[in-house]
């Protein structure tokens, strides 16, 4: 806060241009009929001499402009020794003092005012910010003080102490009591001791603002600190977002491009030798175009359900199914497609309950996609084997689980080359694939990652892991109850 504010708030004066402030104000209290500055004006005693002590220039500055407008003569000083030494050239009619100020505080000059024949006489008025205490205006009353004021003070309540405070005074030249004499010394070892608590009040709150400095010093070094650990952490993500952007692009228009150039190139052979040609040929042709379209198909369904799941904007209809027999239902669908490789798929028995609450269709989903890859990459005359066991889920973040939860795992487990350790998590990403297994023998890279979604929606885990001897097994783990 600068100066000028912090004398505008002392003197309740507005924040506005001084000159204006002081004009405007005080032209309404020397227009009101009850105005001490009006009824000075109507007597024509524009003689009486005001001396202001006042180190700080605004404060000053404002006393002045008041004074004068309200109609006295004004000399001012900055300390209490100067205005001591104004006081015996000229004797003014009244005093007005600040307490703390430098060389003299308001106290020490009420004392040598005091012990002056020619000054003892003299109001005084006392007005501070600092000195707030009781004992602070006992002893400035116990000095022969004609009154104490704390800032702030309204200018026309100032005006109207000073017209109290010489009316007082009109005539009244007498001495001070000889009590006041007597104890002057009392009152400076009062007088010391009220400086003493006043330095160590002043010590207390240097010391409390440069702890609570410290403090803040130290709080910002840590927030600095924070914040630019977020940045990093903020900037590292963003540039993983935007490599995964470029991947996934990238990864999403080789996966569009190849089926779109197979369908364009055999439809353009078609058209060009449907006269050259036999219809085995073209049935070749319009089959090729077909596959392709079939693929590209795919792709597109399995981008659209990736990007509903992901998005939450996929709805779940949750209802009591058998694991059991959805697998069973997906087996049998799939049966041929094993036989191919001479792969048989086993549902091992067991004594388990595997009922949950499910999408069935989506749980249909994850079973075909895992049991599908299964069966592509594992070698010919081996065996795929789904399996049942109960367990629990441990408390997740959020609403959705607070506590240990029954649940029941599906185990989907081959026997052919495994997953390297390092990429068990990322086979779950959009269009990667096990480095074991990119072999170029199709699919879009987006069945796992469609998986890891919906076991999401069921409030579920899923993952990979190698077998001790030979392939790896999937499982999947949902509650019991949702």
């Amino acid at each position: 806060m600068d100066n000028q504010t912090r004398a505008y708030r002392l003197f309740g004066v507005n924040n506005n241009a001084l000159s204006k402030v002081l004009g405007y104000q005080l032209k309404l209290i020397i227009d009101s009929d009850d105005s001490p500055i009006q009824s000075r004006l109507k007597a024509r005693k524009l003689t009486m001499h005001i001396l202001i002590a006042e180190d700080d220039k605004d404060l000053k500055a404002i006393l002045e402009t008041t004074l004068e407008i309200g109609g006295y003569t004004v000399t001012s000083a900055d300390d209490g020794a100067q205005a001591l030494g104004l006081a015996k050239k000229t004797a003014p009619d009244l005093i007005i003092s600040d307490i703390l100020m430098p060389k003299m505080d308001g106290y020490t000059l009420c004392l040598e005012l005091k012990k002056d024949p020619q000054l003892k006489a003299i109001p005084l008025i006392l007005y501070t910010a600092t000195y707030i205490d009781e004992k602070d205006k006992e002893l400035a009353l116990s000095m022969g003080v004609s009154r104490f004021i704390i800032k702030p003070i309204e200018m026309e309540d100032l005006l109207k102490i000073i017209e109290e405070v010489l009316q007082e005074h009109k005539g009244d030249k007498s001495s001070p009591s000889e009590e006041l004499e007597i104890n002057s010394e009392a009152l400076k070892i009062t007088h010391a001791e009220r400086l003493i608590n006043k330095l160590a009040e002043k010590v207390d709150e240097l010391e409390r603002a440069n702890s609570e400095l410290q403090w803040h010093r130290d709080h910002l070094e840590q927030l600095v600190e924070k914040k630019t650990a977020d940045l990093a952490t903020a900037k590292e993500a963003a540039e993983a977002a935007n490599q995964a952007k470029s991947i996934f692009l990238a990864n999403i228009s080789h996966e569009l491009r190849t089926p779109m150039h197979a369908i364009l190139n055999f439809s353009q052979m078609g058209a060009g030798k449907t006269k050259e040609v036999g219809q085995e040929k073209l049935y070749h042709y319009f089959s090729c175009i077909d596959k392709s379209g079939q693929r590209l198909l795919t792709l597109l369904n399995d981008l659209l359900d990736l990007s509903k799941l992901e998005a939450g904007r996929d709805s779940f209809i949750l209802e009591e199914h058998d694991l059991k027999v959805l697998a069973k239902t997906v087996t049998t669908e799939l049966n041929s497609l094993a036989a191919n490789k001479q792969l048989k798929l086993k549902i091992l028995p067991t004594d388990e309950n595997t009922v949950a609450e499910v999408d069935s269709d989506k749980i249909l989903q994850v079973i075909n996609n895992i049991l599908s890859n299964a069966i592509k990459f594992s070698p010919e005359e081996k065996e795929i084997h789904l399996s049942f066991n109960s367990t629990f889920l441990l408390p997740q973040k959020g609403p959705s689980l607070q506590e240990n939860c029954s649940a029941i795992a599906v185990n989907i487990t081959d026997q052919g080359i495994g997953i390297p350790e390092v990429e068990q998590e990322q086979v779950f990403d959009r269009f990667v694939q096990s480095s074991m297994t990119d072999t170029g023998s199709g699919g879009t890279g987006l069945g796992l990652a469609i998986c890891k979604e919906i076991i999401k929606g069921h409030n579920g885990t899923i993952f990979a892991k190698n077998n001790q001897g030979e392939g790896a097994t999937f499982t999947f783990i949902i509650p019991r109850h949702q």
